[in-house]
């Protein structure tokens, strides 16, 4: 999951993980804490040393275990300058893409309705409302 946060002086992009992730790791919690009361179940019977007793708790909490550990989050901050510099190139490359759609209609929607380019539009606009961005050398 992507949040790109922008005010004055900032553009902070954040990446984690995705909402099918968080879901599975919150399922597998649930699983384990069925597992502790199972395995609480499996000691006071006196059959938790079976191998079926010891894998009633560790497989769920291995499984929560490699979910955890496969979360990673990224968080990147630009200044105003930077910010420009990628939002610019982003912008470019957008352009690029849509000149080689010969059709006016599928243009205007991968301009429009793919949310990656309508959010860098918005971004630009709330951004640098001075006018279009630029790299330096003149070309937009």
């Amino acid at each position: 999951m992507v949040e790109v946060k922008g005010d004055a002086e900032r553009l902070t992009v954040s990446q984690g993980p995705g909402q099918a992730l968080r879901l599975l790791t919150f399922v597998c919690s649930v699983a384990v804490l069925v597992a502790i009361t199972h395995f609480v179940n499996h000691v006071v019977s006196g059959s938790w040393n079976t191998p079926w007793g010891i894998a009633t708790l560790g497989l769920p909490l291995l499984l929560l275990g490699v979910l955890v550990a496969s979360w990673s989050n990224a968080e990147y901050r630009f200044d105003r300058g930077a910010a420009l510099l990628l939002i610019g190139h982003g912008l470019r490359q957008i352009e690029r893409r849509a000149a080689k759609i010969a059709d006016p209609a599928a243009r205007d929607r991968y301009l429009t309705q793919r949310h990656e380019n309508r959010r860098a539009r918005e971004l630009e606009k709330s951004w640098f409302r001075a006018g279009p961005v630029t790299d330096g050398a003149g070309a937009a």
